[in-house]
């Protein structure tokens, strides 16, 4: 059966003559299921899949698209039924053993789960991923099954683990990196699996969490010591970074402040009493903060001012720990009646320190993305914050600040790792970083960011920067490689970004609804994923104007294919051409009672 349309209901149109005819067509079937996915009729594209089966019971990418559909469908039985089946057309395939966890894990069944991680670690110890191109480094990556999370997650279709290991291993050259994973934790079922370890150029240990995954690292350790290859995050290194080491390690540092921790243990039950009296032992003060160990963005974390009424209750043997609180929100003229909780990252490679992103909340001192998105869409002020930050860490921060954070990271005994951190406004630090975390486990928003923005081409450099540590510890020499790529941008697809075209200066006024509604955080985001410079600002008569500059075909495609936001409404867009200072950089200027003038008219009632 030809493929009848790329229309979903041309396709179920298409299907279902056939199937009135042939009931059991395994191909029309397939079509129909694929369409009622891409209209998210899940059940009814179960149906399709499960009769498609039937007909063709070890084809596996039936199985898998079953699986997916069942699992959208809110059906787990069908989709562990249909994941079992491919593990056993398929007994070692690492993705199939971690579909059948993540159903476990999803129905609540912990001996399930913890019998399948077992087998995961049986079966798949070693898989391998060649590179489709020349092969110039082979890396062992060690990681772990324990103690860590598997999830599914129905928009990637893929099973996520969480907590024990960071992605970088998701962004390496595919063409000519070979990774061969290890899960240590097969060398407590089989005793000659070092030997079918292939030799390797160096080894990354993947494994980070040095609270959750201790057995693991121990196993790392001495895997390491057997094979005699360099290491990349040496597991005695991650286990040296816990939150009191780290304290410990740079409680002297230069500018530098690491609030005082204190370790609970494994807790259950009523535990209000036990975090009193641990405060008042390891001399915190109110506020502090409690949080569960091993989770991240905020999850599990309470902020307590007053522990004398404290009440709270764990259902479950927690690892639990407490941590000084140290103020670094502020207010800023810009943002009337708010306080704004700031959050800087960087990532440290082999030494040097790179800056990665910038987040803040308005009001609320948990500082991650769902706090932060909202946050920038009412003050799109921040987003020259983050620039500047980024283009220019060092100065950025009062004078010598960020080289003080580099020295002290220095101190830490890791390869590649993440600092989160801000400026203390406590009366009593104010001025020192405030580090709230420095471990192995961050992750970089590579793969998640667009094109060309600057967090994008930040999270670029510092993959750039441990490609080049790699191949030093390998000694092999650097190579020139396609980083893997964000979420698509213009400038990429259509190569404004290597332009020869001239350059066009151009003036906007838009018409419509475009204030209040994230208008100006777009335009900032679209100009940078169309390679462009320009800024854009509101008026005081509801309009908004912009003045962009770039390639010609660049500033031509964006005018033609102008978008905006999904609440925003353009009635007309004003176009002239701009004589005065063509603008060097993006930006979101300050609000202006009437428009600029530089500029004759071009094209005007472009709605």
């Amino acid at each position: 059966m030809a493929e009848a349309s790329g229309d979903p209901e041309a396709v179920v149109d298409a299907a279902q003559r056939v199937l009135d005819f042939e009931p059991a067509h395994r191909e029309a079937l397939l079509q129909l299921a694929s369409a009622r996915i891409e209209q998210q009729q899940f059940v009814n594209a179960t149906r399709h899949l499960m009769l498609a089966n039937t007909v063709m019971p070890d084809d596996l990418g039936t199985l898998k698209r079953l699986v997916h559909a069942a699992m959208c469908a809110g059906d787990l039985t069908i989709a562990l039924s249909a994941a079992h089946r491919w593990v056993a057309l398929k007994p070692r395939d690492p993705e199939g053993l971690m579909m059948v966890i993540a159903i476990y894990s999803e129905l609540g069944l912990n001996d399930a789960t913890e019998s399948s991680v077992r087998q995961l670690a049986v079966d798949a110890p070693i898989t391998s991923r060649r590179p489709s191109s020349r092969q110039r480094m082979r890396v062992l990556v060690l990681c772990t099954t324990a103690n860590i999370s598997f999830r599914y997650s129905r928009e990637s279709a893929k099973v996520h683990t969480e907590g024990g290991h960071n992605n970088l291993m998701t962004m390496f050259d595919s063409d000519n990196v070979e990774l061969i994973r290890f899960c240590v934790e097969s060398l407590e079922y089989k005793d000659d699996l070092v030997s079918s370890i292939p030799d390797v150029d160096v080894i990354y240990n993947a494994i980070t969490d040095p609270n959750r995954c201790e057995r693991a690292l121990e196993l790392a350790s001495g895997l390491c010591d057997l094979l005699g290859r360099p290491v990349i995050n040496p597991p005695s290194g991650v286990l040296d970074t816990t939150r009191e080491r780290n304290v410990e390690r740079l409680r002297h540092a230069d500018s530098v402040l690491l609030p005082e921790t204190v370790r609970l243990g494994s807790l259950n039950g009523d535990i209000g009493e036990v975090i009193r009296d641990a405060a008042s032992e390891g001399g915190l003060t109110p506020p502090f903060i409690m949080r569960a160990s091993g989770f991240q963005n905020g999850k599990h974390a309470h902020l307590i001012h007053e522990p004398g009424e404290l009440r709270v209750r764990v259902s479950e043997p927690t690892e639990v720990y407490l941590l000084q609180y140290h103020d670094v929100s502020y207010v800023d003229p810009r943002a009337p009646g708010s306080r704004l909780y700031p959050k800087y990252r960087a990532f440290m490679v082999d030494g040097k320190l790179y800056p990665i992103h910038f987040r803040v909340a308005e009001d609320d001192w948990k500082v991650h993305m769902p706090q932060s998105a909202p946050t920038y869409r009412k003050f799109p002020w921040l987003y020259d914050v983050a620039s500047d930050f980024l283009e220019n860490p060092s100065g950025h921060f009062p004078d010598g600040v960020w080289s003080a954070l580099e020295r002290a990271m220095q101190q830490i005994p890791l390869d590649y790792f993440g600092v989160d951190f801000a400026v203390s406004t406590d009366p009593a630090t104010a001025g020192k970083l405030v580090v709230f975390e420095a471990n192995a486990a961050m992750r970089s928003f590579l793969l998640d960011s667009h094109e060309c923005v600057p967090e994008h081409e930040a999270a670029k450099v510092v993959i750039r920067a441990t490609h080049d540590l790699f191949c030093k510890r390998a000694g092999v020499s650097p190579w020139q490689f396609s980083i893997p790529r964000g979420k698509r941008s213009p400038a990429v697809e259509h190569g404004f970004v290597d332009s020869n075209a001239p350059r066009l200066v151009r003036h906007l006024l838009i018409r419509g609804k475009v204030q209040g509604v994230g208008f100006r955080e777009w335009f900032w985001h679209a100009l940078y994923r169309h390679g462009l410079k320009g800024w854009v600002r509101n008026l005081n008569d509801g309009r908004a104007e912009a003045v962009i500059s770039g390639p010609e075909d660049a500033v031509t495609w964006f005018l033609d294919h102008f978008d905006s936001p999904e609440k925003a409404r353009i009635h007309e867009i004003s176009v002239s051409e701009w004589q005065g200072v063509p603008p060097d950089g993006v930006s979101i200027a300050e609000d202006v009672e009437m428009p600029a003038t530089a500029g004759s008219n071009l094209r005007g009632a472009v709605v």
